[in-house]
């Protein structure tokens, strides 16, 4: 083990003795809420900064509060199991909510992350948290918009709590915002499944026109304070070439020739960028904004993961 960079001899010497003296004693002196703290801080450099800001939240709202005083190599199975129990009551007892059983799990996978981690670094023998029992997530079952249910909900307003289109809803869906100027991005989020990110940092050489593929090999991502960035795509899996059909391609030509006219009208107020978002700025287009869109044409409009042909979650509003 190597250790440098200190001011003095006598503080290389104290450094020295700390990282000398017996494992247990430096151990025991450890709280949570000290290794948590390090933990995030090593995370920033190794993590996607969306799954950082997820542990951040997790452990200064949740985990640090509860259980930041107990002793790293004191904590248990049941100081963790008194914890969540705690969290729970805390939202009842605030009159808001109760968290989902998703969002319990989310909070533990952060604390079990963390802990694994100091297994890891030899500071604790065994995850505590890896083994706790808490209520399982009852996933809703997805149903498709048929004539029966469409029809209920227009005259109740009752719906299911994940209703899809089916492929000829969203393609009445297209046709009726064949001239609006977000027509091409629905339609790589439709047809393609393109990650609301990923759609958003296109650029016009990522696309092969004579080819007819489009090459994923970034997305925009939000951080911390608003800031958006370009970065890799979630997985490695996500650099990928998806093949377009003529139609997509016709629709992307025509949002070619559309940028250029803006671009023509800007003059000097066009903002340079290689990219095939609608609009000058492409960093004004943020994810979250375009996970949900709502005009005259249409409800509001959920893309998850897949894109909206099997996941989109708006009641219909066409005649």
């Amino acid at each position: 083990m190597r250790q440098g960079g200190y001011p003095t001899k006598r503080a290389a010497q104290d450094a020295l003795r700390r990282l000398t003296e017996p494992a247990a004693r430096r151990r025991s002196r450890l709280s949570t809420a000290t290794w948590l703290d390090r933990w995030l801080t090593g995370a920033d450099e190794r993590l996607r900064p969306t799954t950082v800001r997820g542990y951040r939240r997790h452990v200064e709202q949740y985990l640090a509060p509860l259980l930041g005083r107990v002793p790293l190599r004191g904590l248990t199975y049941a100081d963790i199991e008194l914890a969540f129990a705690r969290i729970t009551q805390k939202h009842i007892a605030a009159g808001r909510k109760p968290l989902s059983a998703s969002t319990v799990r989310r909070i533990q996978a952060s604390l079990r992350a963390a802990l694994a981690a100091a297994v890891n670094a030899g500071l604790i023998d065994h995850n505590p948290a890896r083994d706790l029992d808490l209520p399982r997530e009852r996933r809703p079952q997805p149903h498709g918009w048929t004539d029966s249910l469409v029809d209920q909900w227009r005259q109740t307003g009752a719906r299911p709590a994940v209703a899809v289109w089916t492929p000829l809803q969203t393609a009445q869906f297209l046709h009726l915002i064949s001239d609006h100027r977000l027509h091409t991005l629905y339609r790589l989020y439709a047809t393609r499944g393109l990650r609301r990110g990923e759609a958003l940092a296109l650029r016009w050489s990522d696309i092969d026109f004579d080819r007819r593929v489009l090459t994923v090999e970034r997305q925009l991502q939000k951080l911390a304070g608003g800031v958006i960035t370009v970065c890799e795509p979630k997985s490695r899996a996500g650099r990928r070439q998806i093949a377009l059909d003529h139609d997509t391609i016709r629709s992307l030509r025509a949002q070619q020739r559309r940028q250029e006219a803006d671009k023509t009208a800007a003059g000097d107020k066009w903002v340079t960028a290689d990219t095939s978002s609608p609009t000058p700025g492409a960093a004004r287009w943020r994810p979250t904004t375009w996970g949900t869109s709502s005009s005259n044409w249409c409800a509001t409009i959920t893309f998850r993961r897949y894109g909206f042909t099997t996941s989109a979650t708006a009641p219909p509003a066409w005649p």
